[in-house]
C-alpha cells in the first residue's frame, strides 16, 4: 500500500502495523503520528474538492485514511497547519481553523463514506465551538530555535555562493562549523548533516536551500525548509515531546511527502538525551551516515571529533537564547543572499 514516507527519532521506520500497535500501549507508549504541511494539505483538498483534487496525492490520502481507521489512530497536524496559516511573522488564525476542522473530519468520517466520496464536509462537519489557541504564544515560545535553522539555512547558501568544487569542500564545512561554535552560539546536527550533503557534493539538497531557483521565491523556499527541519527537530525526539505531553510516554512518527526532507533523516537517529537542568539545557546524541562524495572518512571522523568536543564543552554552560543576535545574523546573511 502505497503511503506517505515515515521516519521517527531513530531514522526510517515504517509505520506500525495493528500488533506492533497493540504492543506499544501494553507498555503504556502511544503512537503519535505527526503530519507535515504537505500532507495537510493534501488532506484539506481531498476533503474539499474530493477525485477533483489538484496537486494532491489522492491515493496516498486515501491510504493514510485506511491506516488510521484500521488501527484506530489519531493524527496531529498542529505544527503542520501553524506553518501554513503562517506569513511574514503573522498567522492567519481562520485560515489554521478551517484546515485544522477538515483534518479533524478526515479523521472522524467512517472509512466507508469516505471512500464512496459522497460525502459534503460543508453539509456534515458542524463546529460547535472554535478553540482557544494563541498561535502566536505558541510559536513565540519556540521562536528561537527555528530562527536558528532560517539562520543557518542562510548561511549555507552564503557559503555556496563562493563555489562548491570539491577542493572547497573541507573548507566550507569547517567555515559553517566554526560559524555555528563562535557566532551562532549553538551546534546544530541537523543543518550540519544537510551543509555536509550540500558542500560534499550532493547535488540534489541544493534545492533545500534554493540555491538554483528563482530568486523571487528565495526567502518562501528557505522559510518552508526551515519549518520542515524545526517541525522533524521536535517530533522527532520522544523525551522532549513527552514533556510537551505532559510527560507521556510516545513513539512519534513523523509523515511527509518531501522526499529530500526524508532522506536526510532516514539515518539519522537520536542515541540518547542528557538533560542537566532548566538552567543548563539538553545535549542530544546521534548517530548519521555521512556517505558523501567530496569527504573522506578520515577528515569526517575528525569532524566529528571536533563537534563532541565543542557540544560537551558547551553542555555544561548555561544556555543563551539570544533572539536578537539570530535576528541580527539573519538580516546580514539575507543581504548577502539577496533576500527580498
Amino acid at each position: 500500500m502505497e503511503i506517505y514516507h515515515s521516519f521517527t527519532e531513530q531514522g526510517y521506520k515504517r509505520l506500525p502495523d495493528n500488533d506492533e500497535i497493540s504492543e506499544l500501549f501494553k507498555d503504556n507508549i502511544e503512537p503519535v503520528l505527526f503530519l507535515d504541511s504537505c500532507v495537510c494539505i493534501n488532506i484539506v483538498k481531498v476533503v474539499d474538492y474530493k477525485r477533483k483534487a489538484t496537486n494532491a496525492n489522492i491515493q496516498k490520502v486515501i491510504n493514510l485514511k485506511k491506516y488510521i481507521s484500521k488501527n484506530n489512530l489519531k493524527v496531529r497536524p498542529m505544527f503542520g497547519l501553524i506553518e501554513l496559516s503562517y506569513k511574514n511573522g503573522n498567522y492567519n488564525i481562520q485560515k489554521y481553523w478551517d484546515f485544522c476542522n477538515r483534518i479533524k473530519f478526515f479523521e472522524e468520517i467512517p472509512l466507508k463514506h469516505f471512500l464512496s466520496f459522497k460525502y459534503d464536509f460543508f453539509k456534515e462537519f458542524y463546529v460547535l465551538q472554535t478553540p482557544e489557541l494563541n498561535l502566536e504564544s505558541t510559536f513565540k515560545s519556540l521562536e528561537y530555535f527555528f530562527l536558528n535553522t532560517y539562520c543557518s539555512l542562510l548561511k549555507i547558501r552564503a557559503i555556496s555562493l563562493n563555489g562548491l568544487s570539491k577542493n572547497k569542500a573541507e573548507k566550507n564545512i569547517i567555515e559553517f562549523f566554526n560559524w555555528m561554535s563562535h557566532e551562532l552560539g549553538i551546534i546544530l546536527g541537523i543543518e550540519y548533516k544537510l551543509a555536509m550533503n550540500i558542500f560534499g557534493g550532493s547535488t540534489e539538497y541544493r534545492k533545500m536551500i534554493w540555491l538554483d531557483g528563482d530568486q523571487k521565491l528565495l526567502k518562501k523556499k528557505l522559510i518552508g525548509t526551515s519549518w520542515d527541519i524545526f517541525h522533524t527537530r521536535l517530533c522527532t525526539n520522544n523525551f522532549e515531546f513527552a514533556k510537551i505531553l505532559g510527560n507521556k510516554n510516545i513513539e512519534g512518527y513523523f509523515i511527509t511527502n518531501d522526499k529530500l526532507l526524508f532522506n536526510l533523516h532516514a539515518h539519522y537517529s537520536l542515541s540518547g538525551v542528557i538533560e542537566k537542568s532548566e538552567n543548563f539545557g539538553t545535549m542530544k546524541v546521534f548517530n548519521t551516515d555521512f556517505n558523501i562524495p567530496h569527504f573522506n572518512d578520515d577528515f569526517i571522523e575528525k569532524q566529528n571529533k571536533k563537534m563532541i568536543e565543542e557540544m560537551t564543552e558547551r553542555f555544561n554552560k548555561p544556555s543563551k537564547n539570544n533572539v536578537e543576535l539570530t535576528k541580527r545574523l539573519i538580516k546580514y546573511l539575507e543581504e548577502i543572499n539577496n533576500v527580498a
